[in-house]
């Protein structure tokens, strides 16, 4: 892959109790998976090897989601993610088949992008409304997104370019993310105050 990488960032994690509450619990579930485990070989010294192993697969669960990354090959006009750290699906804009922004109704507005294959399809977060707070991507990555799409994907795409310059101009103007366009017209469920 050639060309120059510009990264699009994760959206920003939440703050307040209920991003503690959600640490505080993977926390406690892993205590509880090492707890089973110890005593799993204390009763039985021919469990190690399964105990072991379980613990093993458990912490490869989150690098899935730690290992997630998503760039713009702006020279060749294409968008690629990577999950889990595995080989990146490489998603040519001149190639998809849908694009658009979409609340598939857990509090976040994604832009759906879907090729030819269906193995060229992903979701990219661009703004969030949940427990965890109201989220954004930067204005300068969501101008990229926009311009690259414009550049690059078929002319009925365009008016989504539209919709991330909107969004974009939104937060430069005013830095609020609550009365924002995308959030007003994809997502209905805000966040309990």
């Amino acid at each position: 892959m050639a060309g120059e990488r510009v990264p699009l960032p994760a959206l920003p994690p939440g703050r307040g109790r209920a991003e503690r509450t959600f640490r505080l619990t993977v926390a406690a579930m892993a205590g509880g998976c090492l707890w089973a485990a110890a005593d799993a070989v204390a009763d039985d010294p021919g469990a190690l090897p399964w105990a072991v192993g379980l613990l093993a697969l458990l912490a490869l669960v989150p690098l899935g989601f730690w290992l997630d990354e998503a760039w713009l090959d702006t020279s060749s006009g294409r968008l690629c993610r990577r999950r889990g750290g595995v080989v990146p699906v490489e998603i040519p804009w001149d190639e998809v088949e849908e694009l658009g922004l979409h609340d598939p109704g857990f509090g976040i507005v994604v832009l759906r992008i879907r090729g030819r294959h269906r193995r060229w399809s992903t979701l990219l977060p661009v703004v969030a409304c949940d427990r965890r707070g109201l989220r954004s991507l930067p204005v300068p990555v969501l101008w990229q997104l926009a311009d690259e799409i414009r550049r690059w994907a078929p002319p009925r795409h365009h008016p989504v370019a539209d919709q991330l310059d909107a969004q974009a101009d939104h937060l430069q103007h005013t830095g609020r993310i609550g009365d924002s366009p995308v959030l007003r017209d994809y997502c209905v469920r805000l966040p309990p105050s």
